[in-house]
């Protein structure tokens, strides 16, 4: 919650400072677009990092699940692994985008 608020604070100070020092609205959007170009992009790297994450964590778990069976579950290692995967997918979606490869505008 209160790095909710500082996180706002920060983006709303930073936008009307962009605001006072364009001349238009069309003008400020285009300064505007390089910080949220910056936490985009942070997004989507710290979705593949931590999709890399749980691929090796659903390996370790699974190497305890071989050991012993009974200290984990085989569910909580499928799962894991398919959280993974979506995460590490969700930035090439995103890099697939900005290259325009879908044409979505």
């Amino acid at each position: 919650m209160i790095l909710n608020r500082i996180f706002f604070g920060i983006f709303g100070c930073m936008a009307s400072g962009l605001a006072l020092a364009s001349a238009s609205i069309g003008d400020f959007a285009t300064e505007l677009m390089t910080p949220t170009e910056i936490v985009g992009n942070s997004i989507a790297y710290g979705a593949l990092i931590l999709g890399i994450m749980a691929v090796v964590a659903s390996v370790l778990r699974y190497v305890e699940y071989r050991r012993n069976p009974f200290t984990t579950t085989l569910s909580s290692v499928f799962m894991l692994f398919i959280v993974g995967l979506i995460l590490c997918v969700l930035p090439i979606f995103h890099l697939m985008n900005e290259a325009k490869i879908f044409n979505i505008y």
